[in-house]
């Protein structure tokens, strides 16, 4: 397995589509797979493929991880194994609260239905062992491994910072049966903080590459962001780009929001939203939508993608939101008046109960509305604030220097600007750590 580790800006997928190319010309008759972890990224990669080859060979497929796992070992190979088939997935909304959402996931699959946050574990034990299984199911998997391994030939991984822990070990396993996998990621981007390239990069540490350019940042900004990273991933810029850096205090500027709104940033954004800034205005995913529809489903023994279903579910999604939002009724009375008593269970009333709560909070008002680090991955644009908070303060001053999900978002944060990158300390995090500790910061980048 080798691992390619390449910074922001570091023209990722630029190079991903290089070696697929030169892959598929040494023209072994074998399928490349390049997978990705959004359809954003998987449609960059068919759009410099197509650059290249007008129509993209069928022995090239690029797609997203999900589609990749159903496609190539849920769909042909799972059923083999355990007697389970799956006839369609499903993205709807789970719940935050574990058992609940276990419970989702459990339903669905009793209805064929594979949510997609179950893919990477299914898909797993098509090539894995479990301890429970048979010798018959141990036997029926060399045989598919074996087929597997004589048609796949590669396999490129974008975005690999992104990968869990089920779909570490897929790749360690198809590794182990003489298929190359490439991975192209970044561990400085693992904003989920999963940790599962960074174990790679150590357990396959001599097929390592460091891809150190950065075509994105000017050296101002990279001053700054490598501080926060190791020597092997510091970054530079082979253009010499040059561009602005500044950081401005809360405390010294008259109106905040009148600061922000007059300098028309491309870009701004912050670790989560508080009690000044709002990140999720006008997001909304329907959570009582999805949970009704799951609901009906199984009191009318109909799938969740039935018509008949559906219009149900958004005829009672409105209903109960207009008795919340429009006559006053709490969530709770809501339910009562439309729902007949005992006609659900106690487990369906809560998710429901919490789904119409999500769907009916407010937004707050008066709130600055900008936007979240984990939603600006991956874009970048000319003019950036990055508005710095009590959460994220201690990473950019080194008083905590540990690798995580928190030292991903600020170098994540330091490096979407193309040109210029504004850095607003706010009044509680200069309050929490002083203004002179953030001025020695930029005296020594700036």
């Amino acid at each position: 397995m080798k691992v390619e580790v390449a910074g922001a800006g570091g023209g990722k997928t630029t190079k991903l589509a290089e070696k697929i190319i030169k892959r598929y010309e040494q023209n072994n008759g074998e399928n490349i797979y390049c997978v990705s972890f959004t359809n954003a990224s998987a449609d960059i990669i068919v759009e410099k493929l197509k650059r290249h080859y007008h129509e993209i060979p069928e022995k090239i497929k690029v797609s997203t991880i999900h589609s990749f796992l159903n496609s190539e070992l849920i769909s042909p190979y799972y059923f083999l194994l355990y007697k389970k088939q799956f006839h369609h997935s499903s993205r709807i909304n789970l719940s935050h609260i574990p058992r609940y959402k276990a419970v989702h996931i459990a339903r669905l699959e009793s209805k064929g239905c594979l949510h997609v946050e179950s893919f990477t574990n299914k898909a797993k034990y098509v090539v894995c062992e479990k301890s429970s299984d048979k010798k018959s199911v141990k036997k029926n998997r060399e045989n598919i491994c074996a087929l597997i391994s004589s048609y796949m030939g590669a396999i490129y991984v974008d975005e690999a910072q992104d990968i869990d822990v089920d779909f570490k070990q897929i790749l360690v396993k198809l590794d182990s049966l003489g298929i190359d996998i490439e991975l192209i990621g970044d561990p400085k981007q693992d904003l989920k903080g999963r940790g599962r390239l960074t174990e790679l990069i150590v357990d396959y540490q001599d097929d390592v590459t460091y891809i150190q350019e950065c075509h994105r940042c000017p050296v101002e900004h990279l001053a700054l962001s490598n501080q926060y990273i190791s020597v092997m991933e510091q970054q530079f810029s082979p253009e010499n780009k040059g561009g602005n850096l500044q950081c401005f205090f809360e405390s010294d500027l008259i109106n905040m929001e009148e600061f922000i709104n007059e300098n028309s940033y491309d870009l701004k954004y912050i670790y989560q939203k508080n009690d000044m800034f709002d990140t999720h205005i006008n997001t909304s995913k329907n959570p009582l939508f999805n949970e009704l529809k799951i609901i009906i489903s199984d009191h009318t023994k109909k799938t969740i993608e039935d018509i008949s279903v559906i219009k149900h579910a958004s005829k009672l999604a409105y209903e109960l939101i207009s008795l919340v939002t429009i006559d006053n009724n709490t969530p709770r009375a809501a339910i009562n008046k439309k729902i007949p008593f005992n006609s659900i269970t106690k487990a369906e009333y809560a998710r429901l109960f919490e789904a119409l709560e999500a769907d009916t909070k407010v937004s707050e008002e008066n709130k600055i509305a900008v936007r979240s680090i984990e939603a600006v991955k991956g874009l970048e644009e000319e003019k950036c604030l990055f508005i710095v908070t009590p959460e994220i303060a201690p990473y950019m001053l080194r008083l905590k220097t540990d690798m995580n999900k928190m030292m991903a978002s600020l170098y994540v944060a330091l490096t979407r600007s193309q040109k210029d990158l504004d850095i607003l300390i706010t009044r509680k995090a200069e309050e929490q750590f002083g203004k002179e500790a953030f001025e020695t910061i930029f005296n020594v980048s700036i």
